[in-house]
């Protein structure tokens, strides 16, 4: 909360904040997105040599800055601030947008993969050094390599040290990195094998604490102490259950590992106690878990894992900061000594963050609730937490590496035995507060925020209380995009639409009470931006929105394929995708490129292709369906628009251009087929993932659910003028009516090729160099599946000459 007024530049760069005011960062989502950008870019000096990182590649457990401005680092660290560690340099070398701001100014991905390697040789050298602890850390000494400076492990620190190699391995393997996430890997798997030896105690109880005698061999010593706490300590349990190896139990794993959820020790953590807060004349109860000193601890399973329906502390800690008058939040984290030192000592109560905390290493740990003076200490455990959470955490990714590994629906049913009646046995215990938002800092004025309406708005909205209760997610989030459909609703021709369920409008908790195809419009990039943040939030929160993006005039090319596999409880089901897209020589993505290069050669060298798929049971078809949207952002056409005697237009312009790319594809991929090879071995692998459903026939021709003129859908394409418009491209995110088959990322690549499509028919299409792109961000994939987005570019120049003689006929 720097409150600042100051509009003008700050002539240390360091001081970025007075550049923001503090309703422009709660209110303004494109300004709050500059502030974090520049937030991230300074937390990143914290990442280098000398300042959090020791020479060896290991972390430093923080530093002081010393009077004269110099840095005294604390040589001693733990694995918890080398899970922080990793989680960020995993997220700087694979993802674009705001994760690219943390190392921009040293390098970028490429020291963020320096460090990665660096990280691995580290590790490396402690395994061989101390074999017997099976990769598991315990405080250690920096400097070096890892010499424990105590006898024993804590298994807390572990668990989020384990789910960050996690995390690390699977990124870096998507980025094609594949022998440093191998290296990872290994470590990982050193501490899978060794964690159920050496920290589980039989009959569900979980050590706190191990200690194994140097080289010994033997059996690790456990403590008396449990790991029973919902915070860290769930973590590591968590860990135990879904990475650990049991074998050693038997057919019996399965019982042992229940048994750590039904331990009662565990259950009396889990029940949840009410504050009262009073503001500006009114009283809020707000709940929240007791026993807690709102240590950064108890809320980093947040950070890693995605519990994004498990309720956090958060919102009581703001509300109880803003009736108070703090500048920050209330919590546990180092202070500056009594004496007026460089010293620090630690307390379990104080404001956290203040004005005045910003360095030239970021932000300090914490600041008096007066401002009168900063703590002058650098930590990870303040300064990477707020940066992991600024970025939104691994949830989001490693909600898609659990599912892929076949470990989230444990995961999920885990969550949901705990926290699924939010009180262990009380079924019937509401959490008191979960209708509000969280409250912003004392500095934005009740003229850009208001508790009553806030509240009133709650209370008045028993459609979304409804949802907020059946989904166990956070209301206020879910006010928040309804109240920006509210807010900016609009005529036919807007930008973004809801779209038709079987030809009827669709409607739901967030559209219009009117009936009808609703129409929205963002008026500046802060609305739109507002508009994809609320897109990820209710994504994240399990209720993923429906909305259409509709053709502008001009837009990048896309293309919208589906792929028909087998009915509903077919053994065939979903084997459609191994031949759509998983195909290890992508035949079809292949085919699909090269036909879009026979219009425009010159992206020959280097042409970039965003793809989305949105699979699932399509209840229309009673059939799997694989959906697959590819965006071309370098490549800019004009809409195709549907003949109505109201649009007075038929006949009167030539084809546009993006109809003829898909018209032109489709008959390359049918004479490629036509005349054999490997397109025409796709063509029958899908017809038979379809069971040869036909979907017309005349004398002499057959059309197959499967065929290229129905996999390329053109319907999306064609641009309604009408007031029921309901054509266009769903945004990323968002679901299909009714369906639950959301539209999610699979990645960017880049196509090129140094042999020309002139090759004959059976060998056609020509092999392809594939590059794997970084991962973005969500706000930043919603934004590139965002064709209505203004275009100011013109139409990319073609080789119209390159269209194959039936593609306009």
């Amino acid at each position: 909360d720097g409150g600042g007024s100051d509009r003008g530049a700050a002539e240390d760069g360091f001081r970025f904040a007075t550049n923001y005011s503090s309703e422009e960062v709660f209110c303004d989502a494109a300004r709050r997105r500059q502030f974090f950008n520049d937030f991230l870019r300074w937390e990143g000096r914290f990442l280098q040599t000398g300042v959090g990182i020791s020479d060896s590649g290991l972390t430093f457990d923080g530093a002081h800055i010393l009077s004269d401005g110099r840095l005294e680092t604390r040589s001693h660290s733990n694995p918890s601030k080398e899970a922080l560690h990793l989680a960020l340099l995993a997220l700087a070398a694979s993802q674009d947008g705001l994760p690219g701001a943390l190392l921009i100014d040293v390098g970028g991905a490429e020291e963020a993969l320096r460090q990665l390697r660096q990280k691995a040789a580290a590790l490396e050298r402690y395994r061989k050094e101390r074999p017997e602890l099976g990769g598991f850390m315990p405080w250690f000494d920096a400097p070096s390599c890892g010499q424990p400076v105590e006898p024993e492990v804590a298994v807390r620190y572990n668990g989020m040290f384990a789910w960050s190699l996690y995390f690390v391995a699977r990124s870096l393997s998507e980025i094609g990195e594949t022998d440093l996430a191998e290296r990872f890997e290994l470590h990982l798997q050193s501490m899978r094998e060794a964690a159920v030896r050496l920290s589980y105690k039989g009959s569900g109880k979980v050590a706190a604490r191990f200690s194994v005698a140097p080289r010994g061999g033997g059996t690790a010593s456990k403590s008396e102490q449990s790991c029973e706490d919902p915070f860290a300590g769930e973590l590591f349990c968590m860990f135990l259950d879904l990475l650990g190896d049991w074998s050693v139990f038997g057919d019996a794993a399965t019982e042992e590992k229940e048994a750590m959820w039904d331990d009662p020790d565990r259950c009396k953590w889990l029940g949840w106690s009410a504050l009262e807060v009073t503001l500006e004349g009114s009283t809020h109860l707000i709940g929240a878990m007791p026993r807690s000193t709102f240590s950064v601890h108890e809320e980093w399973k947040h950070l890693l894992l995605p519990y994004d329906e498990v309720p956090a502390a958060e919102r009581l800690r703001s509300w109880w900061a803003r009736a108070e008058g703090l500048p920050g939040l209330l919590g546990d984290c180092h202070v500056a000594s009594a004496d007026g030192g460089t010293r620090t000592c630690h307390v379990a109560s104080f404001g956290i963050p203040g004005a005045g905390m910003q360095t030239q290493w970021g932000m300090a740990e914490s600041c008096a609730a007066d401002r009168s003076e900063i703590c002058p200490l650098l930590t990870w455990d303040a300064k990477a937490t707020t940066s992991l959470a600024v970025l939104g955490g691994l949830g989001s990714q490693m909600r898609r590496f659990l599912e892929r590994d076949v470990k989230l629906e444990r995961f999920s049913s885990i969550l949901n035995r705990l926290y699924g009646t939010r009180a262990c046995g009380d079924e019937s215990h509401s959490l008191s507060g979960e209708l509000l938002g969280f409250a912003p800092p004392a500095s934005v004025g009740t003229q850009a925020w208001s508790p009553g309406a806030a509240v009133s708005a709650c209370e008045e909205a028993s459609l979304e209380l409804q949802l907020a209760k059946a989904a166990r997610c956070d209301a206020p989030r879910i006010l928040a995009a309804r109240r920006w459909f509210d807010c900016h609703e609009s005529e036919p021709g807007a930008p973004y639409c809801t779209g038709k369920f079987y030809k009827e409008p669709y409607s739901d908790w967030y559209t219009p009470r009117t009936g009808g195809v609703g129409h929205y419009a963002a008026a500046s990039e802060k609305d739109r931006l507002a508009l994809y943040e609320s897109v990820v939030s209710c994504f994240k929160l399990g209720v993923p929105l429906v909305l259409l993006a509709r053709q502008p005039e001009r837009y990048p090319l896309f293309f919208d394929l589906d792929v028909y596999g087998g009915c509903e409880d077919a053994p065939n089901l979903k084997e459609v995708i191994r031949f759509a897209w998983e195909d290890e020589k992508q035949v079809l993505a292949c085919a699909i490129v090269s036909s879009v290069w026979d219009l425009y050669p010159e992206f020959r060298g280097g042409l970039e292709v965003a793809v989305f798929s949105s699979n699932g049971l399509c209840r229309r078809k009673k059939r799997f369906k694989a959906s697959y949207h590819l965006v071309f952002p370098d490549i800019i056409v004009d809409r195709p628009e549907k003949c109505t005697e109201a649009s007075g237009k038929c006949g009167q312009r030539p084809a546009a251009r993006h109809i003829a790319v898909r018209n032109h594809m489709v008959c390359r991929l049918s004479d490629a087929a036509d005349a054999g090879g490997a397109l025409a071995d796709l063509r029958d692998d899908l017809r038979r993932c379809c069971d040869s459903e036909v979907v017309s026939e005349s004398d002499d021709d057959v059309t197959y659910l499967n065929d290229w003129t129905e996999i390329l859908d053109e319907f999306p394409l064609w641009h309604e003028p009408g007031p029921d418009a309901a054509t266009g491209l769903r945004l990323p995110f968002t679901d299909k009516p009714r369906e639950g088959r959301p539209k999610l990322p699979l990645g960017r690549w880049r196509f090129s090729s140094a042999t020309s499509s002139d090759v004959s028919l059976k060998d056609w299409p020509p092999k392809c160099s594939i590059e794997q792109l970084r991962d973005l961000d969500l706000v930043e994939w919603v934004r590139l599946g965002d064709i209505s987005a203004d275009v100011r570019r013109g139409l990319t120049p073609w080789s119209e000459e390159g269209l194959h003689p039936d593609a306009l006929s």
